[in-house]
């Protein structure tokens, strides 16, 4: 299960209905309370995660995102979310 957030601006992008979407009240929920397990991917660049980040997530930019999947748990029922400071 994939979610995809942007932060900034706290606005929910979905794609061709393939993606759920989360607002940004709903996570820092999910954070706060621990009720569920998910991994965080921050897509920015590397300078702005560096800059400010949620913690725990993890920085990995969308163009490299396929180099990384040996990270991403092989469980296709994992909560994936992403955010980023704009679409």
């Amino acid at each position: 299960m994939f979610f995809f957030t942007c932060l900034l601006g706290f606005s929910v992008h979905l794609v061709a209905g393939e993606y759920d979407g989360i607002g940004h009240v709903e996570l820092k929920n999910m954070i706060d309370q621990d009720l569920r397990e998910f991994i965080l991917v921050d897509a920015r660049n590397p300078e702005e995660y560096k800059e400010a980040h949620i913690p725990a997530a993890i920085n990995i930019l969308k163009k490299e995102f396929s180099r990384f999947t040996g990270l991403l748990p092989s469980n296709k029922n994992s909560m994936l979310i992403f955010y980023c400071n704009g679409v």
